[in-house]
């Protein structure tokens, strides 16, 4: 998702979040855990929620011959 559209996707996501759910944002790198993180507090979401985010891609890679990646 862009970042743009965090605010509107954490507040829609924080009253059906259950404790012990994880949100993962890929890609991250922009403090984006911490910005659902603040988004969930300021909604008096009370579940534990686990939030984090990736570097890159995780599912991005690249072929080096025709065995390996």
């Amino acid at each position: 998702m862009p970042s743009s559209a965090r605010p509107d996707i954490a507040s829609a996501a924080a009253p059906h979040m259950k404790s012990g759910q994880k949100i993962v944002l890929r890609p991250g790198r922009t403090g984006g855990a911490l910005g659902f993180r603040k988004m969930f507090t300021d909604q008096a979401c009370r579940s534990e929620v686990i939030f984090a985010e990736a570097g890159a891609f995780v599912y991005a890679g690249r072929s080096v011959g025709p065995h390996e990646a």
